[in-house]
């Protein structure tokens, strides 16, 4: 059911109750004709205020969610680069499933699974998942392709988790 349409619902329950089994297109159309303009500019209101904080709640849950999954992230002793082999100073983990988008998955605990990655590798591999995401080719002018490669198995490994993530969703979604 579209959320949107839920917060419609519940604002209007006094003004205009939603029948049982009404579409959204066929209450808008009930709606237009039994209420004033100002009256549906005011439903619309107080829902898109509702929407609102919606969102800002769910940005904070996200913000904490992330934040003790990284305070429990324990990526071990630092290693080279998985792509390029060097730099194994500076190199940063990276979570294979950046942890933001396990959130946003519906993921209830975080998969920790990550490699070790130099900051311009650790860049490009976020290129990556956001073109994989975006369904778009990612940007990688003058990456040698030696490295593309080692880069798109990690890419690979990410597309695996983010798909059995989509899944479960889909089968809890079907068993609710």
């Amino acid at each position: 059911m579209d959320t949107w349409f839920e917060l419609m619902k519940r604002h209007a329950r006094e003004i205009l109750p939603v029948r049982d089994g009404e579409s959204f297109d066929d209450y808008r159309a009930r709606m237009t004709q039994a209420l004033t303009p100002s009256q549906r500019a005011h439903m619309a209101a107080k829902a898109w205020a509702d929407a609102r904080q919606a969102y800002k709640s769910r940005v904070a849950r996200r913000r904490v969610w992330v934040a003790a999954a990284r305070l429990a992230f324990d990526p071990g002793p630092r290693c080279p680069c998985a792509v390029c082999g060097q730099y194994e100073c500076i190199t940063e983990a990276h979570h294979i499933y950046p942890l933001a988008l396990q959130f946003d998955a519906g993921e209830t605990q975080p998969i920790q699974e990550s490699c070790w990655l130099c900051p311009t590798h650790h860049r490009l591999m976020h290129e990556i998942i956001e073109a994989l995401i975006e369904i778009r080719q990612p940007r990688l002018e003058g990456v040698p392709f030696g490295e593309r490669d080692r880069l798109d198995k990690i890419g690979v490994r990410f597309v695996h988790l983010w798909r059995r993530a989509q899944l479960q969703d889909r089968f809890l979604l079907k068993s609710a």
